[in-house]
């Protein structure tokens, strides 16, 4: 399985987060100890997500990952909260994708 993310750097901090799944997202002083945060957050972001649709509750960490998008931060992003929002987060979601996307932010 391969996870799309993207990557949010500052000049003191970097977030990685994981474009299908909202709130799944985590800090580091570099892009790679981001991800691997990010990668090594999956089993208790999978408790978290139990009944949130589509597998959620077999949910494993990603064999893979492919970085779709790289944002520069800002000073929010240096003192510790992710800032600038991926484009993904910006397309409209309609019929399975939104029941999906509803369904996780209700587990939550």
């Amino acid at each position: 399985m391969t996870e799309a993310v993207y990557v949010e750097t500052g000049s003191k901090r970097v977030f990685a987060g994981a474009i299908e799944w909202p709130g799944w997202c985590r800090s580091a002083k570099t892009d790679d100890t981001a991800i691997e945060a990010l990668l090594a957050y999956a089993p208790d972001t999978r408790r978290s997500w139990r009944g949130g649709g589509s597998g959620s509750s077999r949910r494993r960490a990603p064999a893979r990952v492919r970085v779709r998008e790289r944002l520069e931060g800002d000073a929010t992003t240096d003192v510790g909260a992710p800032a600038i929002a991926p484009r993904a987060d910006r397309r409209s979601f309609e019929g399975r994708d939104a029941e999906r996307q509803i369904a996780i932010l209700d587990a939550c």
